[in-house]
């Protein structure tokens, strides 16, 4: 079987080659490589073999081979009662390779047998009934052989899902003042209106903390802000609700500074003049002097 990769966990082969020379780890790998491209995760037993087939790939030759090889063998490979030496990890890793290649291949037929089964069903769905068209054109020669005043004779043997249709009556479309559909818009909410403009509740409550000035100013910037928002950013259930969390986190937001001082009633005559003379007596003058300089 054919693999044109094998998995080489680094670490953990740096960490199991700890004291093996450069060219012993060379030839480490490539018995890897060998027992990776066997059905079973093992190398020839034939010591023969071996030596031809690591002089073929990695030049290796008589006093390197047996200096190496049967050093890697020992520790690192298991000879078996098929004479064939079995590397453990690569058994593993070969199974694992299997079962995730079975797995992939159930899940292909599955699919494709659903596949095949709708396809199956839509092509008879969509392949008119050969007993519907002829009993349509029997239906159609009785007809047309019938006296004249005679009522057209019924054929019993008309598919009963014709007739069904025929009795069935169309429900009306659902409008959009349905309060259902109503109460589902009002529960998903709604952008804002590109002509948007403070009701009277809410300009009255954003006096109760924003001068006349800074209302206007907050309603452009709520308005421009909502309508170019993005998505479902711009679904509000309540704009009311909206744009009282907009006043309150304003920096301009100071309730007593919006409320508008009480107006002073204005003095008459009569008190301005009464308040002079209260003044006059407290600076000891008379009505009719002077003040000398």
């Amino acid at each position: 079987m054919k693999r044109p990769w094998m998995p080489l966990y680094i670490n953990d082969f740096q960490m199991g080659t700890l004291g093996l020379k450069p060219d012993e780890i060379g030839v480490y790998l490539i018995m890897l490589m060998l027992a990776w491209r066997s059905d079973d995760g093992s190398i020839t037993g034939d010591m023969n073999e071996l030596k031809s087939v690591l002089q073929r790939l990695a030049n290796l030759h008589g006093l390197a081979f047996n200096r190496i090889v049967p050093k890697l063998l020992d520790r690192y490979f298991e000879r078996r009662e098929d004479g064939r030496f079995y590397q453990e990890r690569v058994e593993k890793e070969l199974r694992k390779v299997r079962e995730r290649s079975e797995k992939q291949s159930r899940i292909a037929r599955k699919r494709w047998s659903a596949f095949r089964k709708n396809k199956d069903l839509a092509d008879a769905t969509a392949m008119p009934s050969h007993s519907h068209s002829h009993s349509h054109k029997n239906k159609k020669e009785r007809e047309s052989a019938a006296p004249s005043g005679a009522a057209p004779h019924t054929n019993q043997d008309e598919p009963k899902t014709k007739r069904v249709a025929e009795e069935v009556t169309e429900e009306p479309l659902p409008s959009s003042d349905n309060p259902s559909l109503r109460n589902s818009r009002d529960r998903r909410g709604s952008r804002l209106s590109a002509d948007w403009k403070l009701s009277a509740e809410d300009e009255a409550f954003a006096r109760t903390g924003l001068t006349v000035e800074a209302i206007g100013v907050e309603a452009e910037k709520f308005r421009n802000h909502w309508i170019a928002a993005p998505g479902q950013k711009g679904v509000k259930r309540d704009w009311s609700a909206t744009w009282r969390n907009w006043c309150l986190k304003s920096r301009q937001w100071n309730p007593g500074q919006a409320k508008p001082a009480e107006a002073k009633p204005s003095l008459t005559e009569d008190q301005i003049n009464k308040l002079f003379e209260r003044y006059r007596r407290k600076q000891g003058l008379t009505a009719g002097s002077s003040m000398e300089h």
